[in-house]
């Protein structure tokens, strides 16, 4: 498996060394507003993952007062 690289696009990945369309294997939290996406190939079994930005942001906490 690669190292973990940073992609915008939140759709699935094409193969580096086939050209197919890469299937999402596992959906992982990442960094606090990330996710760790690991995709697979059907065809040639080539894996990687990538780091992606969900877009949650942290919880907010309500301060007592």
């Amino acid at each position: 498996m690669k190292h973990s690289q940073t992609v915008d696009a939140l759709r699935d990945p094409s193969c580096p060394k086939c050209g197919c369309m890469m299937w999402i294997l596992t959906l992982e939290p990442g960094e606090p507003g990330h996710d760790t996406r690991t995709f697979g190939c059907p065809r040639c079994q080539y894996v990687e993952a990538f780091e992606v930005q969900s877009g949650l942001a942290e919880p907010a906490t309500a301060e007592a007062g």
